[in-house]
């Protein structure tokens, strides 16, 4: 599990040391509007992401065969597609803005699913080159189309990565002789047997994706555009790092849990795994308190108030980051309908502090990470109480 792990990690680190050198660049030719219209955008695809597969790329980890894996990836596909042709219609009134995060989901869902498919196959090594080259070519090209000026540059290169990299995948797992084998009632079982994932999973995943993405959004409703930009900035150096690392743990553990019988916590590996998290949080975090000013000194004066929302940020990364296991028990032990009313919950209190919050941006972002600490804090008491009954 370690060597896995380790894998998918330096993957993970080299593409974002790699996006994070790209800010060197790209935070002097595009302007915090443009990071701000690409937050929205990736918001909106990462929703629609999750009703392209309504979660169910998460059985994959759990297949006993590679056989009924594809199978099941051949349904994902056929789900996937019949959402893209209703969204196609529902959007065909909104903007491009809207219609190009519709298509992005779409094969950010198919990406996913045949990254879980890697992952029940134990194929870390692709998954890390995979990562690595994504990064490039998305960097490339955003500067490109900004030295062309195109028009959205920062959000078309984003979009023209994920539909590159995901019809790369399928042809690797896939070939390309495959596209007569789907069924439609094959795909209407996988979503029928598995309700904890179709059902609550993908009610619980968009609800979590709305409560951390909403306030990309509010920040914009309740003070203005400028403000959003800097905590679209902010979130990108914090969040990004952080949910590749959580990603890079989350397909480790799910290998791992989800070819064994019986789930044992508290083994020497894993809590070996725990001291190495408590360790990577606390060096990032003294790295932020230590060195007030390294965002503006790399990025530029005028994301001042960005490095001011970055040391709340990284307080809440932190305790994201050492909740990963239990969230990625959570859907091994098929708790998505409890996870359900906690981010609820969340979402709820989010949206209560931007209604009624009278203090400044910073204050607020404080505010919000004590809400984030305490639903984390909730994860981890739903898995270690499901433990107890097992």
């Amino acid at each position: 599990m370690l060597k896995h792990m380790g894998i998918v990690a330096s993957g993970n680190i080299v593409a974002q040391s790699i996006q994070l050198g790209s800010l060197l660049i790209l935070s002097r030719i595009y302007l915090p509007d443009d990071f701000g219209a690409l937050a929205q955008v990736q918001s909106l695809a990462t929703i629609l992401a999750i009703l392209a597969t309504l979660q169910l790329h998460l059985t994959l980890p759990l297949s006993r065969s590679a056989t009924s894996a594809l199978d099941d990836v051949r349904s994902i596909e056929l789900i996937g597609l019949g959402v893209l042709a209703i969204g196609a219609v529902c959007v065909m009134f909104f903007g491009p803005i809207v219609q190009i995060a519709l298509l992005m989901s779409f094969f950010l869902g198919m990406t996913n699913t045949y990254t879980s498919f890697l992952i029940f196959r134990a194929h870390f090594n692709i998954l890390a080159w995979v990562v690595i080259a994504r990064a490039v070519v998305a960097v490339s090209l955003q500067i490109g189309f900004a030295l062309l000026d195109v028009d959205n540059g920062l959000i078309w290169g984003a979009a023209l990565t994920e539909i590159a990299f995901s019809i790369g995948l399928r042809l690797k797992i896939m070939g390309t002789n495959r596209l007569n084998s789907w069924r439609p009632g094959s795909a209407l079982r996988l979503a029928r047997d598995n309700k904890d994932f179709s059902l609550f999973g993908t009610q619980q995943e968009i609800v979590s994706v709305v409560a951390f993405m909403a306030p990309l959004f509010l920040f914009a409703i309740k003070y203005d555009d400028a403000i959003a930009g800097q905590y679209s900035m902010a979130s990108r150096l914090i969040w990004a790092p952080t949910v590749l690392i959580s990603r890079s743990i989350a397909q480790s553990l799910f290998h791992y849990y989800g070819q064994m019988d019986h789930i044992q916590l508290g083994t020497r590996r894993e809590i070996r795994l725990y001291y190495g998290l408590i360790a990577l949080v606390s060096v990032a975090l003294s790295i932020l308190f230590l060195f007030p000013g390294i965002v503006v000194w790399l990025l530029g004066t005028q994301w001042a108030l960005a490095e001011q929302m970055t040391l709340a940020l990284a307080i809440w990364a932190g305790v994201f980051l050492l909740s990963t296991p239990f969230r990625v028990l959570i859907r091994v032990l098929r708790l998505q309908r409890y996870q359900l009313i906690a981010d609820i919950c969340l979402l709820g209190l989010f949206l209560g502090l931007f209604a009624f919050f009278s203090g400044g941006s910073i204050s607020l972002i404080w505010a919000l990470v004590a809400c984030g600490a305490i639903h984390s804090g909730l994860q981890i008491f739903l898995v270690l109480r499901k433990i107890k009954t097992l």
